[in-house]
């Protein structure tokens, strides 16, 4: 496999953002011995891999530094949220570690505990020095958290209204 930024190592630790959310990279995924040590329980796979460990484990995948697609957002949230409800500790991992996992950290920091996403970036980098979201991913969420809330605050005023009632 060739990488743009030669010279960048995949990241070979996984690192817990909350307690129930870590990240880290394919090569973390695939490492029986340390998905055991850190309590894993649950993949949420951004890049083909071979999990080592039989837990439930979602892949979705889609390319680093292009616009992330609305629905790969949709379907990680669901895969995390699931997950969460059930008591399992999630690994969130791309090819690297770098870009797309932590990318996806933001959104469900964003999404379900409600930090502005330039705070949940901050969070995800605190606890995750590898991360380095690809501009394009990063713009791509500011996007469609935008377009969410357009529609959100549209649907509220159309029920203020008399509209829809």
């Amino acid at each position: 496999m060739i990488f743009i930024n030669q010279g960048i190592e995949p990241v070979k630790t996984i690192n817990h953002v909350r307690q129930y959310l870590a990240l880290g990279s394919r090569l973390c995924a695939e490492n029986r011995g340390l998905l055991v040590e850190n309590g894993i329980d649950a993949i949420l796979s951004l890049a083909a891999t071979k999990p080592g460990l039989k837990t439930p484990h979602l892949t979705v995948e889609f390319q680093d530094r292009v616009p992330l697609p609305d629905a790969a957002i949709v379907e990680c949230m669901g895969f995390i949220k699931f997950q969460l409800e059930k008591g399992r500790r999630v690994l969130l991992h791309c090819e690297m570690g770098i870009s797309r996992s932590p990318s996806i950290c933001a959104c469900y920091l964003h999404e379900h505990e409600g930090l502005p996403l330039e705070e949940a970036h901050k969070q995800v980098k605190a606890f995750h020095p590898a991360a380095d979201p690809h501009p394009a991913l990063v713009t791509s969420i500011k996007d469609y958290y935008a377009k969410l809330a357009k529609l959100r605050h549209t649907r509220t005023g159309a029920v203020k209204h008399g509209v829809g009632a």
